[in-house]
Parts: structure tokens; sequence; C-alpha cells
């Protein structure tokens, strides 16, 4: 069949996403003076544009990663708590709490999910083949390795 033609095709949200937001590249403190939280968001290397849901999913991806791989640093430590359908529910409620219901795809948020998989699993897999990696990365990328082994993207196990 061919394509629709492109006056009927919608475009999914996209923009600017920080591409790397987990955890570990969040810093709270608090102002002694007025008790004022305040949030620092760094790391922001992986800045690109792309769609809402792909930044959704990275946010879920540490939650995919304990559910499958264990817990950090070296994945013998099952994490039962961690349900990344649970987490996808959470992220695409909150992000439709503002954009409004609807505004987020739940198929493509989790089919995003998997690229980002998918991307990790590559990026770690070339990097130990490679060798002569940075000693602070080595324990990441062991655990990755690891982690797709038992649970390759796409669901090949």
């Amino acid at each position: 069949p061919a394509p629709a033609p492109a006056a009927t095709l919608t475009r999914a949200p996209a923009g600017i996403i920080h591409g790397d937001l987990n955890l570990s590249n969040f810093f709270f403190s608090r102002c002694e003076a007025s008790g004022a939280v305040s949030l620092s968001v760094f790391d922001w290397d992986q800045t690109h544009r792309h769609l809402w849901e792909y930044e959704l999913a990275q946010s879920a991806l540490g939650c995919l990663m304990l559910a499958e791989g264990g817990a950090l640093p070296d994945g013998t430590t099952p994490v039962p708590q961690a349900n990344p359908t649970q987490m996808l529910a959470w992220l695409a409620e909150g992000y439709e709490e503002v954009r409004g219901p609807g505004s987020v795809n739940r198929a493509r948020l989790t089919r995003m999910l998997q690229l980002k998989k998918t991307f990790y699993a590559r990026f770690c897999a070339r990097a130990a083949a490679e060798g002569e990696m940075p000693a602070d990365m080595a324990w990441f990328i062991a655990y990755v390795n690891k982690w797709m082994a038992a649970h390759p993207p796409g669901g090949g196990e």
C-alpha cells in the first residue's frame, strides 16, 4: 500500500529532551534559611530532539534494568519491587496530568523502552569488545552485558 499523504499524517509530540534522565543525574538541595527545596539536573551531553516518549522511556530504563537484571552493581540480588509496567504507567499518568489525557501513546512508549534497551545492549557489547573502558564504567558495562545475555532486546530469551 502507498504511504498516507503527508497532509494526513499527525506528528508525534517531540522536542528537546535531556536524553539521560535517571536518578544519578538529579541533585536535590534544601536552602537552610528558607527551607525551600531545589532540583538540579545535570549531565546534558545526550541532549537532542526526539519524541517525548523517548525521554519517559529513559526514565523507566533503570526500573527495567532492576526487574530483569537484578540489583546493581552485579545483578546477583533480585529486585522484586521493580515493576517496569507500573513505572511506565506512572510516568504516562504524570505526563498526562500536565499535557492532557491521551497525550502519551502507550504502545509507542513501550517500543521506546525497548529501543533504549537495544541501545544499551549494543553500546555495552561494543565497549566490552573494544576493551580499555574507563574503570568507573567497567562494572556498569559488565552488568548490562550480563543483563542482556539473560534478557536480550526483543524478548529473544
